[in-house]
């Protein structure tokens, strides 16, 4: 995965991206992959709350369920920190070489 992406990010480079963009674009693609990930588990979550409160007044007892918004977002935030670091930390090292090079090692493999 590694080389992939240390190749993925010369092409890149070579193509004409800048150096800010190169660092970005690992930054995106997490980003993308936080908010593709927490749109199906918050709907996933909504329909288990759904039975917790048919099962609650299906007992007789009053629903009360209540997760303020602060908690969602401490949540999307901390996973999505988790997400950027996985993702762009592995690339530091493929930003530091020259374009040139990782293409040379990448098709002399």
């Amino acid at each position: 995965m590694s080389k992939q992406r240390d190749a993925e990010l010369a092409l890149v480079g070579i193509t004409g991206a800048t150096p800010n963009q190169r660092r970005l674009l690992p930054v995106l693609e997490a980003t993308i992959l936080t908010v593709t990930a927490a749109i199906p588990a918050a709907a996933a979550l909504g329909v288990m709350l759904g039975f917790l409160v048919v099962s609650f007044r299906a007992a007789g007892l009053v629903p009360g369920i209540d997760v303020p918004a602060s908690a969602w977002l401490l949540g999307v935030g901390v996973t999505g920190l988790i997400m950027v670091a996985a993702t762009f930390l592995p690339t530091l090292s493929a930003l530091r070489l020259p374009e040139p090079r990782v293409v040379a090692r990448l098709a002399a493999e």
